[in-house]
This record gives C-alpha cells, structure tokens and sequence, in this order.
C-alpha cells in the first residue's frame, strides 16, 4: 500500500501526463496550494518531466529509451532545484514522473557548484558502466548519485536503495560508497551495499577481495571476501558477520535457494525478489522449506511452495499470504 507521500507523487505523475481524471486533477491541485513548500516541490516535478519530453522520448520503445537519454546527456541539461526535500527524495519520488514517459529515467540536477548525475532503476534491474569502468548492477527502484567530474579528483558515489559494484581498483582515488551516513570504501573489490525498507539498516556483502565500513568518525571494520556486516541507524553499531547471508544478491541471477528456511524468511525473501508484500501466517511462520527456484515466475514459486507445504496462499489487497493450519 502506498504511503501519503508516494500517493500524491502518483497523482502528480497523472497530472504531468494528462492522463489523470477531474478528481485527480482537483487532488493534485487541493495539495499543491495547501503550502509553499507543496508548491515548489510540484514545480520541481514539473522541470524533471519537461527536461525528459524534450528528449523526445515518446518516439521509441522503452527498451531504446535509455541509450537515447544516455546520448542526451551530452547537452548537459540541468534541472535547478531548491528544495531540499525533492533532493533527498527516494526513487519512487523522482521516478513516479518520468516512469510515465520513457519506463527508465535519468536526472541531471545542480547541487550548489557541482553537476551531479542520477543513474535511476524503474522497475527492472540496471547494469551500468561508470566513467572509470567499475561496473554497477542497480536493483529495481533503487538510485545512485555522482559528480559529472567523477574520477578526477574523487570517486564517491551516493546510493539510495541496493546495488553490487564490482570496481575498477585504483589507489590513488579509491572507490567510495555513501549511503544513510555510512560509508564503504573500496580496496580492491566486487561487494554489493542495501538499505532496508525504512532506512534502520545497511548491509554490506563482499563477494571478491576487501572494503572498509565506517561511520562520518571514521571509525569502522575492514571486510573480506565471503564476509558481510549490518550498520544499525538507531544505535551506531556495525556487526561483523564470518557468512554471507542466503539470497541476498538474488536480484542479479533470479536465484532463491532455501535450506530448511522457516516461511518467515522465504517470505520475506521472496518479497525483496519480485517487489511485492507477502508473509507467512504466525501458524506456519517456522515451518521449513527446503527448495531451489531459478528465474522462475512469481506464480510459479507460490504455486510450488503451497503444494510442497500443504499452504494456502491469500491475496488480501496489496498482500499475499502463506497460511495453514499445519506444515506437511
């Protein structure tokens, strides 16, 4: 279900498109004079979509439209932004506008002096090939954030959301990640970094060689291949884990492989596979599951994992849910 937020940004999108209703229209409208700060934060919206369509995007498909806006980029549009809030907006707050257009979406926006570049994943995952080379796989609905000198004189990128950076090694100007006021730094790397639903947690997982967790202090643990660590927002801490967690990067092979894993968790995974909400009933939250799926379809794996356990799947509104009385 959406939140207040993420609703008005869906009607705003309708609105910038022209494909929302009287009512919509009125709804938009309602918001946008409730406040000043409303006010300039559709203005801004309004820029981002304008700077697309002129990319004259709506003569091509979809899956031609981000070499095109890549191509774009070259005349260095720039969309000026004041608000603060629009800044820090996740993806769904910028992307619920331009997602209307071309289903991929690109943001060139001034941050004080420095041009900043926005790599932004819809709802597929993205691979992309920074300026130095390193190459990064975004998962859906996720944002990366850099300086359009990247490389020069730093290479710090901004993440919203998860993605696995496999980097090009250079220690002169090492490869640095900031996400919710954590950073990791490369040292020689293949790793992936998320951020949980609510922003409490960044996880950490190093697939090839070693990074450097640390908070703004500078204070932080060094991690090496096959290790993994969880920052907790609400009490600083990093814990250090000698494991990579199960499924974890499952959003870049399709792969989710459960060994005698309660249904909590192969809910839970499944939920962060395929973007939807599903979770097991408390009756049969512990039962174990013990299965492999590749690539497969969304009805594909409820359809195996009710059948395996004798469970009944739900759609209850947004949400599916596992539940039974017993576990076979």
């Amino acid at each position: 279900m959406l939140n207040n937020t993420e609703h008005i940004d869906v009607l705003i999108a309708l609105v910038l498109s022209g494909e929302a209703n009287p009512e919509q229209v009125r709804e938009v409208e309602l918001w946008r004079q409730a406040s000043e700060e409303n006010r300039v934060y559709f203005e801004e919206m309004k820029q981002v979509f304008d700077s697309v369509q002129a990319t004259d995007t709506n003569d091509y498909q979809v899956d031609k439209a981000w070499e095109k806006v890549k191509l774009s980029l070259n005349d260095s549009q720039v969309v000026k932004l004041k608000s603060k809030h629009f800044y820090e907006s996740t993806w769904f707050r910028i992307a619920a506008v331009i997602l209307v257009v071309v289903g991929v979406s690109w943001m060139l926006f001034l941050n004080q002096s420095v041009n900043m570049l926005a790599v932004i994943s819809s709802d597929k995952v993205m691979h992309d090939t920074m300026p130095d080379g390193s190459i990064i796989t975004l998962n859906k609905h996720s944002v990366i954030q850099y300086a359009d000198d990247f490389g020069k004189k730093n290479r710090r990128v901004v993440l919203k959301g998860e993605a696995y950076f496999n980097v090009v090694h250079d220690e002169k100007i090492p490869f640095v990640v900031e996400t919710n006021g954590v950073f990791i730094k490369d040292i020689g790397t293949a790793f992936n970094v998320s951020t949980n639903i609510d922003s409490s947690e960044v996880t950490v997982i190093v697939e090839e060689g070693e990074v450097y967790f640390y908070r703004s202090t500078g204070e932080g643990i060094y991690l090496k291949k096959g290790e993994s660590a969880v920052y907790n927002r609400g009490n600083g801490s990093i814990t250090k884990f000698d494991k990579l967690p199960m499924n974890a990067t499952a959003y870049r092979d399709g792969i989710l492989n459960f060994n005698n894993t309660p249904m909590s968790e192969v809910a839970s995974a499944i939920s962060k596979l395929y973007g939807v909400n599903v979770i097991a009933d408390e009756k049969i939250a512990n039962c174990k599951l013990t299965v492999r799926f590749e690539n497969e379809s969304l009805e594909t794996v409820l359809s195996i994992i009710s059948e395996t356990l004798g469970l009944e799947v739900k759609h209850q509104d947004t949400t599916i849910v596992f539940s039974g009385n017993a576990c076979n």
